[in-house]
Formats: structure tokens, sequence, C-alpha cells
């Protein structure tokens, strides 16, 4: 347990890692493969491990032998595949449209938005503590008396796009842009926007862990078929190279 603990927190086990794995050509090779591999299954069940080509004596034979077993390639990718699907529905929205905060940034989002994503982690029971732990040692949030305010929605006034919410019967607030005054400070807001961004990215990136635990098992046992493959393929080699 305490392994499985140890290797789901590790940054590299992290859903943002995962989005690689099913944008390499590798993953279009599976899906290829998962595809033939039918025709090839109907081929063999109708005329054996070959075809010939004609009915005369010097008719073209063609062997479909294969020097690696089809049968594990195939799995292989049904396991990639599965790994594949379990992504697109488990992976969280934000890590998918935002990978990084250049991909944020090429939004064009007005700073007021990272608030709007805030409250889906302040409404997240499981994400929350964290979060707030975080932004308070970063001094983002502001602390405020207690009042008759809505709680847990971004509220949207002239000057900021404010999120309220208690933590320990204290209320608190987090709002964009930052205001020294009544001036919009640009530096402090970019940093700050930044900072929030990244505190998301880190919530969600870390959630779920039986699904990132799941699919690091699938793609594993997926390349370790792969791997004896791979193995075969050289073992045909050498026999053939040197007649064995």
């Amino acid at each position: 347990m305490k392994i499985y603990k140890n290797l789901m927190n590790n940054t590299s086990t992290h859903w943002q890692w995962y989005r690689k794995y099913f944008q390499m050509n590798v993953f279009r090779y599976f899906m290829l493969w998962f595809a033939i591999v039918p025709l090839f299954a109907v081929l063999l069940a109708e005329n054996g491990n070959s075809i010939k080509l004609g009915n005369s004596p010097s008719s073209l034979i063609i062997n479909l032998e294969l020097p690696f077993s089809w049968e594990l390639l195939w799995i292989a990718s049904i396991l990639f595949l599965i790994a594949w699907i379990i992504y697109l529905f488990c992976c969280p929205t934000f890590i998918r449209k935002y990978p990084t905060f250049t991909d944020y940034q090429n939004h064009d989002h007005d700073p007021r938005w990272i608030i709007w994503e805030s409250a889906l982690v302040i409404n997240n029971t499981k994400l929350f503590q964290k979060f707030f732990e975080r932004l308070s040692t970063k001094n983002l949030l502001e602390i405020e008396s207690k009042k008759e305010i809505q709680l847990n929605e971004p509220i949207v006034d002239d000057y900021q796009t404010l999120i309220y919410f208690e933590k320990d019967n204290q209320l608190y607030s987090l709002g964009m842009p930052i205001y020294k005054g009544d001036v919009q400070d640009l530096n402090l807001t970019k940093i700050s926007e930044k900072a929030i961004f990244w505190e998301i990215f880190g919530r969600f990136a870390s959630s779920k862990t039986f699904s990132r635990f799941l699919i690091l098992i699938l793609i594993f046992a997926s390349l370790i078929l792969v791997a004896i493959n791979i193995g075969q393929n050289i073992f045909s080699g050498f026999k053939y190279i040197f007649g064995y």
C-alpha cells in the first residue's frame, strides 16, 4: 500500500504525463494493428497458414505465418485502447485543455477567469484542503469579516471577480485582478494568476489516483507484450540467419 501511495504521489505518474503516450506514433500503430488482426484471423481460419494464388502447380503460395505472436500483439493493442478510453473519460478537463500555463495563456483569458476555474477546486471536497493550504502559504487569500455573502460561487463586480468560502469558521476570499488602492497592479496580477493556475493544475493532476494507476498498469502490460513480440522477432531472425 505504501509503494502504491508513493508511486501515485510521484509527479511522474500525474495526469499531464499520460497525454504523451496517446500522441505517439506507437498509438497509431496499435490502433492499426487492432483493426487489421480480425481480417488476418479470418484469412487464417479460411486458408490455414498459407494462401495459394491460382490452381496450377506453379501457382504462388503466400505463407501467412508471422515471426511473432499476432495474438499477443492484438492483446497489447486492446490493453492500450482500454487505457486510452480510461484517459478520455477520467483525465480532468482542466489538464487536457491546459497541459501547460502557455496553453492557458494562448486562450487569452481575462485574469478574472482563473477564479471560475478555482471554484471547481474549492467545491471539490477531495481537492480543497491542499488548495487552501497552498494559497494561504502564498498569501493569495484575503481574510474577511463575517457577512451575508454568497459562498463558493464566483461573484463579478466592477473591479474584480471574487469567490468567498469558509474554512474552520473563518471567511476567506480569492479575487482577480489584484488592486493596490484603486489601481490595478498588472505585475502582481500576472504573478498571482500564474501561481493560482499551477495550484489548480497540481490538484487536478494528482486527482483520481486509481484511474491513473489502472492506466499505468495497462500501458506497462501492453509494453511487456510488445517486448515479448520483439524478442520473438529477434529470435526468428537469428534462427533464420544461423539455420537452427
